[in-house]
């Protein structure tokens, strides 16, 4: 469809699945209302391996998405906890 050689992965899914990790949302208590920014930079490519860096450097909540031994992060995406009225 996009002229990829393998399938890819959605990437909502590939988002999903980063929230999901771990540390994303220690800071964050439960039921609390959050703000989800996402960059989408390249494919995640299925059966290879991802890697989730947190970019502390850049943004204390942003995390990485790489895919296997890209160097350049493939989504980016910041969680951020957000008050409701």
């Amino acid at each position: 469809m996009f002229g990829f050689k393998r399938d890819i992965a959605h990437g909502f899914g590939v988002m999903a699945q980063a929230i999901g990790y771990p540390k994303a949302l220690d800071d964050i208590p439960d039921g609390a209302a959050i703000q989800v920014d996402v960059v989408f930079k390249g494919p995640v490519f299925l059966g290879s391996d991802v890697t989730i860096r947190r970019n502390v450097a850049q943004d204390p909540d942003r995390y990485d998405v790489y895919c296997g031994d890209n160097s350049r992060p493939n989504t980016c995406l910041a969680v951020k906890r957000v008050e409701v009225n």
